[in-house]
This record gives structure tokens, C-alpha cells and sequence, in this order.
């Protein structure tokens, strides 16, 4: 799957399934059934717990945040399909990372270069054309039953939320996105790459510093 990483299924992920399935002859309908399900899992792998190491440093001060990254990490194998992952080969991956910035919306996207066409694996983005409410009501809209749970954390000292959706259309399926709000028309989200990377997530976000 294509497009870039924002941590929460929005129109942009279910564009991306679309196309998913269509590469994989299946309905493309946007929706991450049963069978669509099946398919990824065929093609993909968690991440071992015991590599989950964050050596590499990112700084940007005009967006004003620093975090860690993976230097190395098991994940995709460019030399098999963009959705693949193969432990084995691609322990050797070095990370990078990718910005996209611009007025009203900005992006630091982290991964290794052969998952980049499939959107990388972690996120950073700086929104200033979304309330909360907005980023929150796009996170698994393609659900009808979709259940929002939130529980107040700390983002380097600050208040912050880590949202979680889940349904009852897919057991296994959640997504988690870190928000914050500065009160000052600005909202940094950090998202992760769904539950088979949820240490990773979690060592990522605890990572966030605010350059000050």
C-alpha cells in the first residue's frame, strides 16, 4: 500500500487499500474485511520485541519537536512486494526518514528506504487545518461500530491523549494515535505502524521532545 503514514485509517489509508486490494485481485471496496485481513497477514510479520532499538536522533526546530528512531530494525524486503516483510533479509535496512512539509499541514514519516513506497512505519505530523475532533472522527471512520476509548498521558511533561479505535468488525484490529493540542491553532499527532508494532509505538512516542 501507498501514501503516507498519519497513524489513523482516513481517506487517504482506505485510498490505499483500495489499491491494495486491486494489486492483489481482490473487491476493492476500501474496507478491511475478513478476506482483505487474510491477505495482509499472508504477506507480512511482526517485528521481533527484542530488536525494537532507538539509536538515531531527529530534530527539526522550525516544527519544533525532537524523537528517536530505529537505526536498524526488521522490516520490509525490497526485494519482494511493497506490503511484504522478511525478518531475515532486511535486518541490514537502515532507517531514514522523510519530510513533507508545508503551511498547513506537515509530516516527518520514519522506515526503512524499501518501505517507502508503502508509506514507512512511524510518524510525526504538525496539523494546523484540523481540530482534535476532526483527526479523531477520521481514525477508522470506514467502521460503523468503531468505539473510541482515551486516556490522558504525558508528551515530554505536557498533557496529552493517546486515542485508541477498535470495532467489532475486525477482533484484531486497532489503531492508537498519540494527540496534542497546544491551544494555539497547532496539533502534533504521532502514529505507529497498527498492533504488530505496538512496542515500537510505544518506545516512539515516549521519545517525543519539544525543542523549546
Amino acid at each position: 500500500m501507498t501514501g503516507n503514514t498519519t497513524g489513523y485509517f482516513g481517506l487517504a489509508t482506505q485510498k490505499a487499500v483500495r489499491s491494495f486490494q486491486k494489486n492483489n485481485n481482490l473487491i476493492s471496496s476500501g474496507i478491511v474485511a475478513a478476506i482483505t485481513r487474510a491477505k495482509i497477514k499472508s504477506v507480512s510479520c511482526a517485528a521481533p520485541t527484542s530488536e525494537l532499538k532507538l539509536e538515531s536522533t531527529y530534530l527539526n526546530k522550525s516544527l519544533g519537536f525532537q524523537i528517536n528512531y530505529p537505526k536498524v530494525l526488521a522490516v520490509f524486503d525490497e526485494k519482494k512486494s511493497d506490503s511484504m516483510m522478511d525478518l531475515a533479509a532486511c535486518n541490514k535496512q537502515e532507517w531514514e526518514y522523510n519530510e513533507s512539509i508545508s503551511q498547513n499541514f506537515s509530516e516527518v514519516s520514519f522506515g526503512p528506504k524499501c518501505s517507502k513506497s508503502g508509506g514507512y512505519i512511524l510518524s510525526v505530523s504538525v496539523h494546523k487545518d484540523k481540530s482534535a475532533k476532526d483527526i479523531i472522527n477520521d481514525i477508522g471512520m470506514q467502521f460503523k461500530d468503531r468505539k473510541v476509548s482515551s486516556q490522558n498521558i504525558t508528551l515530554d511533561g505536557k498533557s496529552a491523549q493517546l486515542v485508541t479505535v477498535t470495532t467489532n468488525e475486525l477482533k484484531d484490529w486497532k489503531s492508537q494515535v498519540v494527540i496534542y493540542d497546544d491551544g494555539a491553532n497547532r496539533i502534533i499527532t504521532i502514529g505507529g505502524g497498527g498492533d504488530k508494532f505496538q512496542a515500537l509505538f510505544t518506545q516512539f512516542y515516549k521519545s517525543f521532545i519539544f525543542i523549546r
